[in-house]
């Protein structure tokens, strides 16, 4: 019996699944993820130590290939990530081949097999174009300082900026002042509230900005015409990363004969009934190009993994028996 290893990697978890050649699912673990532009030791630990763990009552000898999506792992930093990886690879499962590929090409190519787009909106958000399973165009993914608008973070990040300046004079009155203050249980009646919202925003983490992002999307559905401002200019950013990323592929690639056909909306805010993913819905039907596109469903990314284990040795997998619990 043949193993297949394959694993999902970002920065927040690590998920590592291993299957048999009937496509049963024989492991399935997640451990601490990693991030290997800030902490490349840690990274390398904690995959290891979750490959470790999948292993786990499984003979290793009988796994023939893995194939490993690693969030940051685009040109600029492939051939790094590439070698830590197949290092770590190397010295517990001997023999096998490994490839590795961005988390972004397996969220794609585990809903589509066909040319097209990924647009994601979760703590962070991009516009994909890929053909034939390739990764030819993006647009932001650029991370919370230079970008990723329309995401999670920045929506928080938005709400919080709205809420000062409506307590600071400096911009409208928005019921965000509001729910900002009792979310941090700051009393409205304070001798100066604006201190006490500071002392609470710079202590934070950038990522814990995106919990304040579900307090401007109720905002929005409620009517408060700051938040529902916020909401419609994180629609159009992510639809032009859409526009963007359609660019950048013919920039990078004007060879491909890139001919989208299918879309792909993964991420917390698009894949779940959201304000945001209703007016990206609207914004995209009112484009002839992109309305023409079909809509696929997103599956689990370590399913396209999986699949690409899998073709390192010339094999196709059957459907998963157990994909739903991925």
């Amino acid at each position: 019996m043949a193993f297949f290893v394959g694993a999902d990697i970002g920065g927040t978890s690590t998920k590592i699944a291993i299957v048999d050649d009937s496509g049963a699912l024989r492991s399935y673990v997640t451990g601490p993820g990693g991030n290997f532009r800030t902490a490349p030791g840690e990274a390398f630990a904690n995959i290891s130590g979750t490959l470790a763990r999948a292993l786990e009552n499984l003979d290793a000898g009988s796994v023939q290939a893995g194939h490993f999506g690693v969030a940051g792992a685009g040109a600029a930093r492939y051939e790094e990530i590439n070698r830590a990886c197949q290092e770590l690879w190397s010295s517990q499962v001997p023999g096998a081949r490994l490839s590795l590929s961005s988390d972004l090409e397996i969220a794609y190519s585990a809903a589509s097999k066909n040319d097209g787009f990924l647009l994601l909106a979760g703590t962070g958000a991009v516009g994909c174009a890929f053909t034939q399973g390739k990764l030819i165009g993006r647009s932001d993914g650029m991370g919370w300082i230079l970008g990723d608008v329309g995401a999670g973070l920045w929506l928080g990040r938005m709400g919080l900026e709205a809420a000062a300046k409506a307590l600071d004079y400096r911009g409208p009155h928005t019921s965000l002042a509001d729910s900002v203050l009792a979310h941090y249980s700051i009393d409205p009646n304070s001798l100066d509230v604006r201190q006490e919202l500071i002392s609470h925003v710079y202590d934070l983490a950038p990522t814990k900005y995106g919990e304040i992002a579900p307090l401007v999307t109720a905002a929005a559905v409620a009517g408060d015409a700051v938040a529902l401002g916020i909401v419609e200019s994180g629609a159009d950013a992510l639809v032009t990363a859409l526009s963007g990323a359609a660019r950048d592929a013919l920039v990078r690639d004007p060879g491909s004969g890139f001919a989208p056909v299918d879309l792909v909306l993964a991420g917390t805010l698009l894949s779940t009934p959201t304000v945001i993913k209703e007016k990206v819905l609207e914004r995209i039907a009112a484009d002839p190009a992109l309305a023409r596109l079909t809509f696929v469903e997103p599956q689990a990314p370590i399913c396209g993994s999986l699949d690409r284990a899998a073709a390192l040795v010339g094999f196709t997998l059957p459907a998963l028996s157990d994909a739903g619990s991925l």
